[in-house]
């Protein structure tokens, strides 16, 4: 991703939306790495020992299962966002086709249409919401 934009740059052209979009991918793959990071130190509501933990311990267990969350729907925008790079290079392809072009933007609703069913299947996984970082007692 980052060759594409230094290759954008070298040959002094000017940016398109599907580089500002390869931009916003890597801001997500560093968030989903530092993201990633507290999650591993801090632990989450997944793993339990068998002693009590300390006030400490759940507040960072509570922050690192929030933390998952926030991973899941990052990571299902970056896959999106990569969907459509590559729906806009089709775009740029196939503009002189009629049919192709249609087809396309069939395709735009689809995506939309699937990245909102998919980013609310990560909500409706467990009810009450709360329980997602729920660590005592054991959400089960």
């Amino acid at each position: 991703m980052v060759l594409r934009l230094l290759m954008r740059k070298l040959r002094k052209q000017q940016l398109v939306l599907s580089d500002y979009l390869t931009m916003l991918a890597i801001l997500i793959v560093l968030a989903r790495s530092i993201i990633g990071t507290v999650i591993t130190l801090w632990g989450d509501n997944n793993y339990h020992n068998p002693e009590n933990f300390t006030a400490t311990e759940i507040y960072q267990r509570e922050v690192g299962s929030k933390l998952t969350v926030a991973n899941r729907m990052l990571y299902k925008v970056y896959l999106w966002i990569q969907k459509s790079v590559i729906l806009l290079l089709y775009s740029c392809i196939f503009a002189c086709l009629p049919l192709a072009v249609r087809i396309i933007k069939f395709f735009w609703v689809v995506l939309l249409v699937t990245f909102c069913a998919v980013q609310a299947t990560t909500f409706v996984d467990c009810h009450p919401a709360r329980l997602f970082w729920q660590v005592v007692p054991n959400p089960g």
